[in-house]
């Protein structure tokens, strides 16, 4: 598995306590994250983005379960 690069760019983090998902009557849906930092923030996925957010997650609970993780 790859680990998070320890020279990536930084990016605004936020503390996520909670989500759901929303389906308009369009038939979009949407992920709601709410943050510590920022309160609700949504963003529109498809299955192409649930596939991408499915891998990275992965990556990231290999990362977060090896010895030398950080929770």
């Amino acid at each position: 598995m790859a680990k998070p690069k320890a020279n990536a760019p930084k990016f605004p983090t936020v503390t996520m306590v909670d989500s759901r998902t929303l389906t308009r009557a369009d038939g979009t849906t949407s992920l709601r994250l709410d943050t510590k930092e920022f309160g609700s923030i949504a963003f529109r996925i498809d299955l192409k983005a649930i596939e991408i957010l499915r891998r990275e997650l992965a990556t990231a609970e290999a990362f977060l379960r090896q010895p030398t993780g950080k929770a």
